[in-house]
């Protein structure tokens, strides 16, 4: 897959589900007269809007010559390019290859995403150091220092900035998770910078801008998924309710996020919404 094709970056799991669908992919390039590479990687951009339905189609426009949206009001651009996108020929491929991750996940073939966890010699930080229990809710924790990345008129670039926050995201986009990111705003009110994403039981909700009145800052909801966080940050984790059973491992996590992406999408769609509207 050539990245300069698309702007945006597969996940770290897709070349092993793209060999899983390689022989669908090259026949389905066999009919529409184009390399398989072209086809894998309108396939993967099928895939990406499932996942992400409000996904700026700007960068994946390119490989769809045949989606007229010229003749569109701007406004109505992206919408109109995804319901075209759903009589796709891509579209059952990009269905398969979510039913494959599901299977490859469930069976532990998947290779491991290699992960940096630091020298075995150095004890890993103290995960109090970079979460704080937050009062929005008893599985809720804060990214400590976002109450000021995040506050201002540049905190769509500062919040960008803060280290936590921005490893945290670049987590999601490991993972492909499901996700949403958008600014609101106009003359008359200040700009909010959002960023949320649904995995195992919560995610991550985030709300940045120069407004006066409500929280600036990010959170993490759910007892796993900060546990995933902490395991992907390398760093110690919060005790685990012996109520909720044994205390899931890294690859625990891991084999669920991946199932999860691949059978529970539309659940996870409707918990974006959910965390907008808080």
């Amino acid at each position: 897959m050539r990245a300069a094709d698309l702007t945006i970056t597969p996940p770290w799991w897709w070349p092993a589900v793209e060999a899983d669908v390689a022989p669908a992919i090259a026949a389905l390039a066999s009919e529409q007269n184009q390399s398989a590479a072209r086809t894998s990687e309108r396939v993967w951009a099928v895939l990406r809007v499932m996942i992400e339905p409000r996904l700026p189609t700007k960068s994946i426009r390119t490989l769809f010559p045949e989606v007229a949206v010229a003749d569109v009001e701007p406004w109505k651009v992206d919408a109109t390019f995804v319901r075209a996108l759903g009589s796709s020929r891509e579209v059952p491929l990009a269905r398969l290859a979510l039913e494959r991750l599901g299977a490859a996940a469930r069976d532990g073939v998947l290779r491991r995403l290699p992960r940096s966890r630091g020298s075995r010699e150095t004890r890993a930080p103290d995960w109090r150091d970079v979460f704080a229990r937050s009062t929005l809710g008893r599985d809720i924790v804060f990214v400590r220092g976002t109450h000021r990345s995040h506050a201002g008129f540049h905190s769509y670039k500062t919040s960008k900035e803060h280290e936590h926050f921005r490893a945290i995201l670049e987590i999601c986009r490991r993972y492909g998770m499901v996700r949403t990111s958008f600014s609101t705003g106009s003359p008359a009110n200040a700009s909010t910078y959002e960023d949320y994403a649904a995995f195992l039981d919560g995610g991550l909700m985030s709300k940045a801008g120069g407004y006066l009145v409500g929280l600036h800052g990010a959170w993490i909801v759910g007892r796993a998924a900060l546990r995933f966080l902490c395991f992907e940050l390398c760093l110690s984790q919060p005790r685990w309710p012996s109520a909720s059973g044994p205390a899931p491992s890294h690859d625990d996590l891991v084999r669920a996020i991946l199932v999860q992406l691949a059978t529970e999408r539309p659940l996870l769609l409707e918990r974006l919404e959910e965390f907008e509207a808080r």
